[in-house]
């Protein structure tokens, strides 16, 4: 921790340094990456132990 303190302005740099990337990134990110709205559907995966009965699947899904 003291070795932090005597070199803070080289991790303050370096801290600054990787926001600006981040935010170099985030503005020339291709708009094709960001959905446009919300399709309105969500996928599950739903995982039991083998011969579980529908019975028992639907009341884990509930």
């Amino acid at each position: 921790m003291a070795r932090i303190f005597k070199n803070a302005r080289r991790y303050l740099f370096l801290y600054a340094a990787i926001i600006a990337v981040v935010a170099l990134m985030v503005v020339r990110m291709p708009s094709s990456f960001l959905p446009s709205k919300d399709q309105g559907y969500m996928l599950v995966n739903l995982q039991l132990p083998s011969g579980a009965t529908l019975e028992r699947t639907t009341s884990v899904m509930k």
